[in-house]
């Protein structure tokens, strides 16, 4: 007389908290993901968590760096001293401005503006006053556009080996 069998233990996979979070589709039934009660993990595309990771930090930076532009042109007001300052005006701070406003939108776009007024900034800067603009802060204000570039190159990778 043999045994019956053991009945194997259904085990269902669900979806991880960030991938319910970041609305991933993998297309992977976790009703039925399971073989023999043995559970078999769904590939985590890191790829796609790195991108979305540095596109929020860009997006927290870039919103900080308009607000803070904002703050000090209401504050302080814009007191051109000279041709250089009205010159070097519409790339820094309006160009970068409005690179950062663009970009939640338009990530390559935004970002290449934000990128682009940066180095037309120093290129008028060096011209009217036979100087680079000095210190890091100019780098700052202009590092979330190099971000959002470096995301749009990341998921345009991703898309493509995915098709």
């Amino acid at each position: 007389m043999t045994a019956a069998p053991m009945p194997i233990k259904q085990t269902y996979l669900t979806p991880t908290r960030l991938e319910h979070c970041m609305g991933k589709r993998s297309g992977v039934d976790y009703r039925t993901a399971s073989l023999g009660g043995a559970q078999r993990e769904d590939p985590i595309d890191k790829r796609q968590i790195w991108v979305q990771t540095v596109r929020w930090i860009a997006r927290v930076w870039s919103a900080a760096t308009v607000v803070l532009l904002l703050a000090f042109i209401l504050g302080e007001g814009f007191h051109p001293s000279g041709p250089k300052d009205l010159l070097g005006a519409p790339f820094f701070p309006v160009g970068i401005s409005v690179g950062m406003m663009l970009v939640w939108r338009k990530e390559n776009l935004g970002g290449s503006m934000t990128a682009g007024t940066l180095l037309t900034f120093s290129v008028v800067r060096r011209a009217m006053a036979g100087t680079y603009p000095k210190g890091w802060a100019w780098l700052a204000f202009a590092a979330p556009g190099f971000l959002f570039l470096l995301s749009s190159q990341l998921s345009r990778r991703s898309r493509m080996r995915a098709a």
